[in-house]
């Protein structure tokens, strides 16, 4: 994966993301990402939580399905784990948490998804494997292949999920189909 003198460039990064997507696409199910869909469209609010370079992830997920959900919030951002299970606290049976968490998994985001799933609310996964320990957690998960030869993992796959999430949720929606067509001639 490293060239012979222990460098990395641009070729290599971009076979080992290929190897990553097309590893993602192979390791989830048609069924698994619908129900994933479907847990997003019906949720009255979608909270997004991820920690580490995971909160990037989980800021962008939420600042795309914004149009598309009835309320998205990524809870993971300003404060750390104390306000973001602040912004928690008013999780209900009618919502949905997406959290996402990639090694090193972080302790906040397990224990977080376990208080929405106390709670009643739905709680999907986007992780590396089954083996995952936010895994047996989520009522559903989809697994994003992480693997890289010089960073801790890579996040290249759970981008692409994310944006085939953003995707099937806003096609579902017809209006919001319509808004993203104004918005994106105005």
């Amino acid at each position: 994966a490293q060239r012979s003198d222990g460098s990395f460039g641009l070729h290599e990064q971009m076979r080992i993301a290929g190897s990553n997507l097309g590893s993602t696409t192979n390791g989830n199910s048609q069924e698994s990402f619908a129900a994933f869909v479907e847990a997003l469209a019906a949720a009255r609010r979608v909270y997004i939580l991820g920690f580490g370079n995971s909160a990037y992830l989980a800021g962008l997920a939420a600042a795309n399905l914004v149009p598309y959900c009835a309320d998205a919030v990524a809870v993971s951002m300003e404060g750390g784990n104390e306000n973001a299970a602040y912004r928690l606290a008013s999780i209900t049976a009618e919502d949905t948490l997406l959290a996402i968490s990639l090694p090193r998994y972080s302790l906040d985001t397990l224990q977080l998804a376990r208080y929405a799933l106390e709670r009643g609310a739905k709680v999907l996964a986007i992780t590396d494997s089954p083996a995952s320990p936010l895994a047996p957690i989520a009522d559903h998960s989809l697994f994003a292949t992480a693997e890289h030869p010089v960073l801790i993992s890579s996040n290249i796959a759970v981008l692409a999920l994310i944006e085939s999430l953003v995707a099937a949720v806003m096609t579902r929606n017809k209006e919001a189909v319509r808004l993203a067509a104004e918005l994106t001639e105005s």
